[in-house]
């Protein structure tokens, strides 16, 4: 059986297709690994088999607790019967992103933060500059300490998500921009709610790669 780190049958993975006519994202599983290739179950769109192509290059994601893992790889045969399924190749290398060195994307998305030291009930509301699995950065008009612990309220496009940070880095902004520039570091965060963002930002990548933004 090949060897592919942490991959195993029956584990969920996204494959991305990559090619210019074909593309998009899709949930499959792993059904088998074979000495020579990758069998996944055919993703579906719809109810409607996605047309991948014998040739087609995709990219294969998939995550455990402690990083996230990706490789390319080249479909070798598809078959809709007696079973659905996607045979690709084993890939030449596999790619791992440690959990705690997250993929940091520059991103305006919508927070408010609440003071947990203080009785603040109003909070402030700003966006982040960029945004990562493991935190945030913001630029606000006042300073906070190191070690301010705040609730955040993190609104993405289809998910809210409340966690707890700390910050981390508070340095004022370069001239002539006036301000701070605030790291917030995640303490306390939902894996699940942590997941949704990442996924976010895996999101966020391919829309700006295909307008050439990124």
């Amino acid at each position: 059986m090949a060897v592919v780190p942490q991959l195993s049958v029956n584990q969920n993975v996204e494959i991305e297709l990559l090619e210019e006519n074909l593309s998009g994202v899709y949930r499959s599983r792993v059904e088998e690994i074979a000495p020579d290739r990758i069998i996944l179950a055919l993703p579906f769109s719809k109810g409607v088999p996605v047309p991948v192509r014998v040739g087609s290059q995709i990219l294969v994601r998939y995550f455990d607790q402690s990083a996230i893992y990706s490789f390319k790889s080249e479909v070798i045969s598809r078959a809709t019967a007696p079973q659905a399924i996607l045979s690709i190749s084993i890939p030449e290398s596999v790619n791992r992103v440690q959990r705690r060195n997250y993929v940091r994307l520059d991103d305006s998305v919508p927070l408010t933060f609440y003071k947990l030291q203080e009785d603040d009930i109003t909070g402030t509301d700003t966006v982040t500059k960029d945004i990562s699995g493991g935190g945030v950065r913001i630029e606000i008009p006042q300073p906070l300490e190191l070690g301010t612990e705040l609730e955040l309220h993190l609104k993405l496009p289809k998910d809210k998500i409340i966690a707890v940070g700390k910050v981390v880095r508070c340095l004022p902004l370069e001239k002539p921009k006036k301000g701070y520039n605030i790291g917030i570091q995640f303490t306390i965060i939902e894996e699940r709610d942590r997941d949704k963002i990442i996924k976010y930002i895996f999101d966020r990548q391919r829309e700006l790669r295909k307008k050439g933004l990124l």
